[in-house]
């Protein structure tokens, strides 16, 4: 019997989700989940008649033999996994029912996910293609699944797992994993990763991942297993939830004191449970690269921790909540910094968020952004084969790509970067950030293996309000690739002459102690400019240039230009207090109120000077201080040397270093800033136009 005859009427044993969850939702074997419209019945009788007869899909039981008690760690056993017949077929795990202890039992089902819904009539011409099922080859039925999105962990198969006959292993954590979702009364429908997919088949593999997108945005719900419970995480989630009922109807409580804590029962920062609540989100799964897409193109998420279960919204608000009411710093560990750089838990969670509303958007027909964004959202996240920093992506918007996990790394990188247009182009150079340069890539291909060491200055044009290094924010670069060369015209503006020493974990408060790593920075860098400056001397005063290079010329949100009347005066204290000078500089001004110390401790001091400090430690952290050839000076890249060249690309708003090869080639090193070029000055220049030939 078809699975169609009997969904007519069936309507769903689930109440509609709410926030309020007991435990995680599994769909159970031969249960039926959804109401089809009649429409919707019509069109899957047609693509199951085209499917043709049953499948009886061979499982090999003859060969007895690989049965045994040695399980294998390295290769699944032959056999094991059925025959997919199209490109678009997946294996639904069947877990058999069992109590806490049993032994873990399953069978494969080869179903079909090769259609699409047709539109709903109150949806006019849009295409939908939300339908929380698959097919089965083996019997026609419709066959509702929960995805489980969980952490590997170390690749040590040693749980045992009998699968179609064959005994295999899984990793531990998947082993609890399946213990927590098995039903005792009946089977249930599951789609994992590490037993659906054949790991050994590399081909089969890449078809599987670039499947990805299909196979979560038609589960019923998917679940995601944190791991077991360990310090105090039952608690820390309902802490959340605690936090998410009161912050509800507190909408502008912006910084609140341990006062509003106390008064609405919740933990005062800085207690336990809020680092409890921190150890939650520090958790190895918030941190996996898979999880992006396993989030966003999901249309249910619960999240199940040792036997608490919350859904997503759950987390989802109170990451929003810490972030609204100004909160991020109870957070962060020694050395983060809100930016690229490193990130919290809120970070991610808040990440993932924008990326789940981002596969959502009806992109405008005048930008159609590509692989890069996604790219760049996961670049902090881990991931065990370097090429899935691409291919885990690949599903939340359509790319040209194909999953080949045959292909080296640098080679699905570069090709990668040449899926770029010219709205993206400048934001993918300004992507590169290496500590070194990497074997087997261009320079102009970031390396996506590892994260930013660098807050960047000029991603997605993102600081075109801020930056104008061209002059037109309008204009887009023209470009040519030939072989693995990118060809941009541009302006070889000036020449590195003196750089000073890479700046790492210097935080702005700690320019007032003596022999610091800021103190060492910024006085070197006083040094450098006091010996080689002398292009400020009609466009700006060096104080004025000094201060604005320190926070690359933006202020904490990386969006704007920085408040200098609010900052300047705080960096000439600071100046004064470290240098034991008054006036540091000869043309610092002299300001009507003069502070002190005490005064950074008065709240409205007090919260420019905490701005100023995420401003600074975003623009200096990983690069050097440098001077050009012409007296202007910047910060650059940590990779930066004497006679590299500060280069404006046709089309660019930001400057970058390049390194000439020779035969008109170069080397990218990475986006700079440069007091004096960044807002369109040299257009003005009777400079020469070449052709910058990146290798």
């Amino acid at each position: 019997m078809s699975g169609l005859q009997h969904v007519a009427e069936a309507f769903s044993p689930f109440d509609t989700l709410t926030d309020s969850v007991t435990e995680p939702t599994v769909a159970r074997t031969g249960d039926v989940y959804e109401n089809l419209r009649a429409v919707t019945r019509g069109f899957l009788d047609a693509y199951i008649e085209q499917m043709g007869p049953p499948e009886l899909c061979p499982q090999a039981f003859e060969n007895k033999a690989i049965q045994t008690p040695e399980f294998r760690s390295t290769m699944h056993p032959q056999g094991m996994h059925p025959r997919l017949s199209e490109l678009k077929d997946i294996r639904i795990m069947e877990l058999h029912h069992g109590n806490p202890k049993d032994d873990l039992n399953c069978t494969l089902h080869v179903c079909s996910l090769g259609f699409d819904l047709p539109p709903a009539p109150e949806e006019g011409l849009k295409w939908n293609d939300r339908c929380a099922f698959a097919i089965s080859r083996e019997t026609h039925d419709l066959l509702w699944y929960t995805a489980l999105s969980y952490v590997w962990g170390a690749p040590i198969f040693e749980r045992p797992l009998t699968c179609n006959g064959y005994q295999t292993a899984i990793t531990h954590n998947l082993d609890l994993a399946l213990r927590h979702v098995r039903r005792s009364d009946s089977p249930v429908n599951l789609w994992v990763d590490q037993i659906c997919i054949n790991q050994d088949d590399l081909k089969e593999k890449g078809q599987q991942v670039e499947l990805m997108s299909r196979i979560y945005r038609r589960s019923w719900v998917t679940v995601v297993w944190l791991g077991e419970e360990a310090n105090n995480s039952s608690e820390a989630l309902e802490s959340m939830r605690d936090f998410n009922a009161v912050f509800q109807y507190e909408l502008n409580a912006s910084s609140p004191d341990a006062d509003f804590f106390a008064r609405n029962g919740l933990p005062v920062p800085g207690s336990q449970q809020w680092q409890d609540l921190k150890s939650l989100l520090a958790r190895t799964w918030f941190q996996r690269v898979w999880i992006i897409q396993e989030v966003a193109l999901s249309t249910k998420v619960e999240v199940l921790c040792g036997h608490k279960c919350v859904s997503w919204a759950d987390i989802s608000i109170f990451a929003n909540h810490i972030a609204r009411q100004d909160l991020m710093q109870h957070f962060e560990s020694p050395g983060e910094v809100a930016g690229d750089v490193s990130e919290t838990g809120i970070d991610r969670i808040e990440r993932i968020d924008s990326m789940k509303e981002y596969t959502n958007t009806i992109i405008s027909p005048d930008y159609q952004p590509g692989l890069l964004s996604n790219l760049v959202a996961c670049r902090g996240s881990k991931a065990t084969d370097i090429r899935d920093k691409v291919f885990a992506v690949m599903g939340i918007k359509p790319s040209v790509l194909k999953a080949d996990y045959s292909t080296p790394a640098s080679d699905v990188y570069i090709e990668a970067a040449k899926t770029v247009n010219s709205q993206e182009l400048i934001s993918l150079l300004c992507c590169v950030d290496y500590p070194e340069q990497v074997s087997g890539l261009p320079s102009w291909v970031p390396d996506w293996s590892t994260p930013r060491h660098t807050t960047t200055l000029g991603y997605l044009g993102r600081n075109h309000g801020v930056y104008r290094a061209c002059g037109d924010p309008r204009a887009l670069p023209e470009f040519s690739m030939v072989g693995d060369s990118l060809a941009i015209p541009g302006i070889l503006f000036d020449k590195i002459t003196a750089t000073g020493q890479v700046v790492a974990n210097s935080p702005l408060a700690d320019l007032l102690t003596p022999l610091s790593r800021t103190s060492h920075f910024v006085t070197e860098s006083m040094d450098l400019t006091f010996k080689h400056c002398q292009a400020y001397s009609i466009s700006s005063t060096l104080f004025s240039a000094f201060c604005h290079t320190l926070i690359g010329g933006m202020d904490h949100t990386r969006v704007m230009r920085a408040p200098f009347d609010d900052y300047a005066p705080i960096f000439a204290l600071l100046f004064d207090i470290t240098t034991g000078r008054s006036p540091t500089f000869s043309d610092q001004p002299t300001f009507k109120r003069k502070l002190t110390l005490a005064n950074l401790n008065v709240r409205q001091p007090s919260r420019i000077y905490r701005k100023m400090q995420i401003a600074f430690k975003a623009a200096v952290e990983g690069r050097r201080f440098a001077i050009t050839s012409k007296g202007y000076m910047g910060l650059v890249p940590r990779m930066t040397e004497i006679d590299d060249c500060v280069c404006v690309f046709l089309g660019s708003h930001i400057p970058f270093v390049v390194r000439r090869k020779g035969g008109g080639e170069f080397e990218l090193v990475g986006e700079c800033y440069v007091h004096g070029i960044m807002d369109g000055e040299i257009v003005a220049m009777d400079l020469k136009k070449v052709n910058v030939v990146l290798v």
